[in-house]
């Protein structure tokens, strides 16, 4: 029975009072606080409530009118039903007899049941919406000031049917259900008779938690299956519901089933159970509903459906054919074998294993042949740059593979065979990642060991491995871990000199459009020079006339200074398109950026006779990403519209950019034209590289484009315009969301 109203300090209390006396006007406007309820059956520590508590007031949080919340507990299921009741009863009687309770959440078929029997003494007139169970006795309609609420079936019948369908020649079902409260052992003796004739249904119901295990051990490991309802818990020994459910499956010879979305996890294979949140969600938004004015009878009830949850550890471990799961069926805590994993991997460690066992018999057999497979031993290793190591995890010993060792520049008695002796050569930066990813694999939540770092050769220079392991275990404790390290320095070498030239193609690309920008640039030049010729022949004429007015000549060199900054930005900005760089992502105003493409575009668009139009958003937040590269898609992209209105009439030549936040907190840029349109464009190529409907076109410009929005995180399209011609549009995420 706890309150979730922060404690209010008497001081602070104090100066609210003053303040309400000073000014009265603002009490009388400030809005009416609203109490609002929720009883639940179990205990707060019951694994769903804290979920149901959670996702409750995240919805009361949008209420137009401030909500005070509370959430109160039966705990019928840990004392008898008539001591629980009165308990409650009494305890909200006395703690809300000076606060009015706006609304009541039932939570729960058993305390809505309790709400509606002590309706007329403490929630009277009080609108009620329930979560829960649909139960036939529960006249929910009749509920005096009204009742809404979103329903959902019971699970124990349809969890049963859903074992047997998996387990066909069940026999015995046993049932673990234990609580203090009579309703339990009512609901599932009414939803359970169905299965009387198919199966033989035994309760274990013991008190003590050690006797309901013991009875657990004791389920016939043949044609016998296990229903975990729940167990109620000893006050003075409590115990987390979780951690009783991994018990029982623990204990249990034969499969075990639940009822709770929470107990997915803890050793049971699986149920049909109903998502706690969504239904306390949507509880929660009809609270919201009724406190704004609606009446609870005018609200429909609302219907949830159980879903069918698995966990796929169990089905391997029970031998289940997930084939066979009912359709829908989530399956959760899915990996892949060890063999889909890493087949390659565990070929290439056989074929080393075996290696190795025909080097022992050949030195047992006879040392001539031990020489000569060691020799082709280390011919193999060295061909593809693998050696083999071996680590002791109780003494620290490390056997490393000369040829490893070698690879670093150093003979075999130059490292000492330690953990830590090896370790130094390893790169200062790759060590944390490299023992953390050790750290997971003894830890069993990794098949094997792996991980790619650098390791210092003795020349001062950096070699790169791909390091590779699994542990060894002996009385069910890890001693051991094998592996070995291949040299990926020549891969790692290939990578970088890849992107190396994915950067010159971009680079390449931009310096293809120089001599569109040209005549654009001369353009914008050509008016601040003639400025400046202009102002500075003035100012000779007016040195000459022998009494120059020194103001006008000031005037005419600040001219000519403000028109050289001109020509200077234009140069600095059509520079910074050619310049040789990486993307280097800052926080970017889209608008600006299309603004300044449209005036490196003025003079070709001239020439070309297209209207160019932008219709952009006032109130854009700022994305991240490099301004020049997307000032470079822009311009490929203005510039394919322009060739494809070559043979369009001159009045019917226009180009739209528009620029929109989305709903997914990206920022939307479409460039709209009039021309040809995409009939005979293969839309699944048309971003490949090579890919051109152009006589003279290279194929570059749009593949450049979408790797530049690729590694941007955004996209890259093209459609069809509804009246004549093309739209193409990308997105950039915004600021913030970039990650």
């Amino acid at each position: 029975m706890r309150s979730l109203v922060p404690t209010v300090p008497i001081r602070a209390i104090v100066i609210a009072l003053v303040a309400c006396a000073i000014s009265p006007v603002a009490l009388a406007q400030a809005p009416e606080r609203r109490t609002v309820v929720a009883v639940y059956w179990s205990p707060e520590d019951f694994p769903t409530n804290p979920i149901a508590n959670r996702a409750l007031q995240e919805q009361l949080a949008h209420s137009p009118v401030p909500i005070d919340y509370y959430a109160e507990y039966l705990e019928s299921d840990l004392f008898p039903d008539d001591v629980a009741a009165v308990s409650l009863r009494e305890y909200i009687r006395l703690k809300y007899r000076d606060r009015p309770i706006d609304l009541v959440i039932a939570n729960s078929s058993v305390a809505l049941d309790f709400v509606i029997r002590n309706r007329d003494e403490l929630f009277r007139n009080v609108p009620i919406v329930y979560a829960g169970i649909e139960a036939e006795n529960l006249k929910l309609r009749d509920a005096g000031a009204g009742i809404t609420g979103v329903l959902t079936s019971s699970s124990f019948g349809a969890t049963l049917d859903l074992a047997l369908g998996l387990h066909p020649d069940t026999e015995r079902v046993f049932v673990v259900a234990n609580s203090p409260s009579a309703t339990l052992p009512l609901a599932l003796q009414k939803e359970l008779a169905r299965f009387e004739n198919r199966v033989t249904i035994t309760h274990i119901s013991d008190d003590s938690r050690s006797a309901m295990l013991a009875a657990v051990k004791a389920v016939p490991p043949s044609r016998s299956l296990v229903l975990f309802i729940r167990h109620a818990q000893e006050p003075e020994r409590s115990m987390q519901m979780e951690e009783t459910a991994r018990l029982v499956s623990d204990a249990s010879p034969v499969p075990v089933y639940g009822v709770a979305e929470t107990f997915i996890g803890l050793g049971l294979v699986g149920g049909s159970v109903y998502g706690v949140a969504d239904q306390a969600a949507r509880a929660g938004r009809m609270a919201v509903r009724v406190l704004d004015g609606a009446r609870p009878q005018d609200i429909p009830f609302e219907r949830t459906a159980s879903v069918p949850i698995f966990d796929w550890r169990q089905l391997q471990r029970w031998g289940i054919d997930p084939s066979r799961l009912p359709a829908g069926s989530e399956v959760r805590f899915r990996v892949l074998s060890s063999w889909e994993q890493h087949r390659w991997y565990i070929i290439g460690a056989l074929t080393l294993v075996v290696l190795q066992s025909m080097m022992i018999a050949s030195l047992v057999m006879q040392r001539s042949r031990r020489r000569k497979a060691e020799a082709r031993y280390a011919l193999a290793t060295q061909a593809g740059g693998v050696g083999v190591w071996d680590w002791n995890l109780e003494t620290n010993a490390v056997y490393v593979d000369p040829l490893l060792k070698s690879m670093l520049g150093y003979g075999d008695r130059e490292i000492a065979d330690h953990i830590d002796d090896w370790a130094r050569h390893v790169h200062p930066d790759d060590r944390a990642l490299m023992m953390e990813r050790i750290q997971q694999h003894l830890e069993g939540k990794t098949v094997l060991y792996e991980a790619e770092h650098r390791m210092m050769h003795r020349n001062g220079s950096v070699r790169w491995f791909l390091a590779r392991g699994s542990a060894v275990k002996r009385d069910g404790r890890v001693v051991r871990i094998i592996g070995t390290n291949t040299d990926i320095t020549d891969r790692k070498d290939s990578e970088h000199a890849l992107h190396d030239a994915q950067n010159e193609v971009s680079r390449l690309s931009r310096l293809t459009a120089l001599g569109e920008f040209a005549a654009s640039m001369s353009h914008e030049i050509r008016q601040p020079i003639s400025a400046i010729l202009m102002n500075a022949m003035t100012c000779i004429r007016w040195i000459n006339s022998g009494k120059p007015d020194l103001s006008e000549v000031e005037a005419a060199l600040t001219d000519v200074v403000e028109a050289g900054r001109r020509a200077d930005a234009v140069i600095a900005r059509n520079r910074e398109l050619f310049r040789h760089q990486r993307i280097e992502k800052t926080s970017v105003d889209i608008n600006k950026v299309i603004n300044e493409v449209t005036l490196l575009l003025k003079t070709r668009l001239l020439s070309s006779h297209v209207t160019l139009v932008t219709s952009l958003a006032s109130d854009l937040p700022p994305v991240i990403g490099d301004p020049v590269e997307l000032q470079q898609v822009l311009l490929n992209l203005v510039a394919n519209s322009v060739d494809a209105m070559d043979g369009i009439p001159f009045g019917s030549r226009r180009i739209d950019i528009s620029s929109q936040v989305r709903p997914d907190r990206t920022v939307q840029v479409s460039v709209r034209d009039t021309g040809v349109g995409l009939a005979g464009v293969d839309l699944a190529r048309m971003f490949a590289l090579s890919y051109t409907t152009k006589p003279s076109g290279s194929g570059v410009g749009l593949a450049i484009s979408r790797s530049i929005i690729d590694a941007h995180g955004g996209e890259l399209w093209a459609q069809p315009n509804p009246e004549t011609g093309a739209v193409f549009s990308f997105t950039v995420p915004c600021e913030g969301d970039a990650a």
